[in-house]
């Protein structure tokens, strides 16, 4: 009897360890949050409240503050995971935001910055960067490979050329560079499994990559208002996508087998240089989507 006892507390005792092993946090015990979970805190709108309850703020909004610099004591804010510095007139951001090692949605937009400090590259967490409406001239330096970011909001600066490197985000969803100033796109823009978003509107891509299918995820692509005048044949293997924008190209013609894209519901195609012909050759392949001439 005792050993029966004895032998079913073993059991008991093991399959307790293994559940405390499931309900273990990460080793580095950094909680991922989701953007909905955030509004369980109240965010701080003041730094000098923030600093006197510095262990606790989870969110830092100083948006709309007319800020020419951020205050300094950024790197207190070690458990902080929303950081809001939008809408102000900075110029700069301090290389002390890489200590807020927990920080996982950033948004900067609307300032006047015009470069990004090496520091961010600690931002291991971050899931969700907008640095949209500013003045970057060039995204480099961040060669991070930033395992949790999923949303990367560049539109509306004056970012010529992009690094390699930026092919390293594998977890992007989304990826927005629309009003830029770019030309041509490096290889490695193919390289997001995950993506379901591409803005690259309003720039002057003369080309796309050859091997585009590679974004087999991709649901919504916009093209618009550049300078091309010719689809890569891989395109049409593009096969989840949705929307696809190519307004104000040069296009005459789409490739052959554009058919294949059976789920179109969205051909934005103003603006190009399709004759009458080409036009109607569309319309009998897409006869259940939007098409826009």
């Amino acid at each position: 009897m005792h050993s029966k006892i004895w032998i079913i507390s073993v059991f008991l005792l093991m399959g307790f360890g293994l559940n405390l092993l499931k309900a273990q946090p990460p080793e580095d015990g950094v909680k991922i949050y989701a953007k909905s979970d955030l509004e369980a805190f109240e965010p701080y709108t003041r730094m000098k409240s923030a600093l006197a309850d510095v262990k606790f703020v989870k969110r830092l909004d100083l948006s709309l503050h007319e800020l020419l610099t951020v205050p300094d004591g950024l790197g207190n804010f070690r458990n902080c995971v929303d950081l809001n510095l939008s809408e102000n007139k900075i110029q700069a951001l301090p290389a002390e935001i890489g200590e807020m090692m927990n920080l996982q949605y950033f948004n900067a937009s609307r300032n006047i910055i015009s470069k990004l400090p090496l520091s961010l590259n600690k931002l291991t967490y971050l899931q969700e960067m907008d640095l949209s409406n500013n003045l970057l001239v060039e995204y480099s330096g961040l060669l991070n490979n930033f395992p949790n970011l999923k949303y990367l909001y560049l539109d509306h600066n004056f970012i010529q050329e992009l690094p390699w490197e930026i092919g390293n985000y594998k977890s992007l969803i989304e990826l927005n560079l629309g009003y830029n100033q770019l030309r041509s796109l490096p290889e490695s823009i193919t390289s997001f499994p995950e993506l379901r978003k591409l803005d690259l509107s309003h720039n002057f891509i003369g080309r796309l990559p050859n091997d585009i299918d590679k974004l087999s995820n991709l649901t919504e692509l916009d093209l618009s208002n550049n300078m091309l005048t010719a689809l890569p044949d891989s395109i049409v293997y593009l096969e989840n996508l949705k929307v696809l924008n190519l307004r104000g190209n040069k296009l005459k013609v789409l490739p052959k087998d554009i058919v294949r894209l059976t789920h179109i519901q969205e051909l934005d195609l103003r603006g190009n240089k399709f004759n009458g012909r080409e036009k109607d050759r569309i319309r009998t392949k897409f006869l259940y989507a939007t098409i826009k001439f």
